[in-house]
């Protein structure tokens, strides 16, 4: 199986490293705007892996078309007072800019990291013409593991904690008995910024390790759980939501249980992306 990893910034070098042990994996084509940079990123995994680098190889986007699964980590960064609205449109214009129907497989699967990823997954679908379940956005386990140690913090009970809605500012968590509801969805929503401010740089390591494990449930159709960005057929809107996960990509809808406080915010949540993507159907039409 070939993974393409498209971009070699703190995510794509992160993926690259998670990704070179997997025996699964018979090559991985390393994607960026500059050649120089692709290679400079093999370099460094060899340093950690040997054997996994030699199976890493820099290429062209037009090698879009030998790829399995396609992994864009391409993207611009959200700035200091910026929000992810802010950054849309330019990562909608990457995203289109890289992929191509013509240079992808139908069978291929894309998994989409750009901010917002709810919004540009939604776009990547339509430019790529893949089925829905084949495209789908990376976030929302980072969030779910979020929630399970501010929970944890707390001493409330999180083993059966869960989140829906958006990846990041609009997440909402899911858990039994919902106490002290507001402050620990504030404090999930709001973890990445404060991460951020107190470090002073993100380095996404976490978020290399959870993506690796996501392609991992693709390349071993482990039929895993995972909180990804994707259609869902009941609300008919692209959502985070905990979706199982195969070798086709999103195979099914978890069954989440909402209680009061969730439901009356996913209920808003989802109005609010009908009629976003609606004009944006519209815009697209008349265009």
């Amino acid at each position: 199986m070939q993974i393409a990893v498209i971009g070699t910034g703190n995510v794509g070098n992160a993926l690259l490293h998670a990704l070179a042990p997997n025996p699964h994996i018979e090559k991985v084509l390393v994607m960026s705007r500059h050649e120089n940079t692709a290679i400079g990123a093999i370099m460094e995994v060899a340093s950690a892996n040997p054997k996994g680098a030699e199976k890493m190889h820099s290429a062209s986007y037009e090698k879009l078309s030998d790829a399995d699964i396609i992994v864009s980590t391409a993207g611009v960064q959200m700035q200091l007072g910026q929000t992810a609205q802010d950054v849309l449109a330019p990562n909608v214009d990457i995203s289109k800019n890289i992929l191509k129907a013509e240079n992808i497989k139908n069978t291929a699967l894309i998994i989409c990291l750009a901010t917002p990823v709810d919004d540009v997954t939604w776009h990547m679908q339509r430019k790529s013409k893949l089925p829905s379940n084949q495209v789908f956005g990376f976030g929302g386990d980072l969030d779910r593991n979020r929630l399970e140690y501010v929970l944890g913090k707390r001493n409330i009970e999180n083993s059966k904690a869960k989140i829906v809605g958006e990846h990041g500012r609009n997440t909402i968590p899911v858990y039994p008995d919902e106490k002290d509801y507001a402050n620990i969805a504030s404090e999930v929503r709001g973890f990445l910024g404060k991460t951020t401010k107190l470090s002073g740089h993100t380095r996404n390591l976490a978020t290399g390790t959870l993506l690796a494990k996501l392609v991992n449930s693709v390349i071993t159709d482990a039929k895993q759980v995972h909180y990804v960005c994707g259609y869902h057929k009941e609300y008919r809107v692209y959502l985070t939501w905990p979706f199982i996960i195969g070798r086709e990509g999103i195979l099914r809808a978890e069954s989440v249980e909402l209680g009061p406080r969730p439901n009356k915010e996913l209920e808003a949540l989802v109005t609010s992306r009908k009629n976003s993507f609606s004009q944006k159907i519209c815009s697209t039409s008349h265009s």
